[in-house]
């Protein structure tokens, strides 16, 4: 139901959690759903991301 911070580091292929920090800030990813250490990130808004155009994943094929 939830994915924590290093579940999402690694969806998105981040390495460290200043890149989540930067990423909150700029909108890119929303606020926690349940603040704590880990934070913990429903998954249907994760999985959301992942899935739009452009959603800044490493895994993606860039055909420029």
């Amino acid at each position: 139901m939830y994915y924590t911070t290093s579940e999402v580091k690694e969806i998105f292929g981040w390495k460290s959690n200043n890149t989540m920090h930067i990423k909150k800030a700029s909108g890119f990813m929303p606020e926690p759903d349940l603040p704590g250490s880990p934070n913990k990130w429903l998954k249907s808004k994760i999985d959301a991301i992942v899935n739009a155009p452009n959603s800044g994943t490493t895994d993606q094929k860039n055909d420029a």
